[in-house]
């Protein structure tokens, strides 16, 4: 294993143990419930760029190891069954492919 990846690794093994005692210890958590999302995500729904909001939210989330479920939920309350799952739908598939990117990136040796 090179120097770069071993970097990458442990900064990415940081970065998770991080973000996990924030929610854990923090107000993080109750800051990001059902019911937040939901507010959240309302108040995007009459903006021209939402669906790149959402979109962007959803890589974030899958990225800080966030339940896509709950956010894909929120967003279907939102923005109602057929926009929401579409958006879920695409939102859920760019997370897997950002974190498939940052896997690939760091080689099959270092996953």
């Amino acid at each position: 294993m090179t120097k770069k990846r071993l970097f990458i690794l442990v900064l990415l093994l940081l970065a998770t143990i991080s973000l996990t005692a924030l929610w854990r210890w923090t107000p993080l958590a109750d800051w990001f419930n059902l019911h937040a999302l939901t507010n959240w995500a309302s108040e995007f729904r009459r903006s021209p760029t939402a669906p790149l909001w959402i979109l962007a939210a959803f890589v974030v989330a899958g990225q800080v190891f966030f339940p896509i479920t709950l956010l894909g939920l929120a967003t279907i309350f939102a923005f109602g069954p057929l926009f929401g799952s579409i958006y879920s739908v695409v939102g859920s598939l760019l997370a897997g492919l950002v974190t498939y990117a940052g896997g690939r990136l760091l080689g099959e040796a270092t996953v």
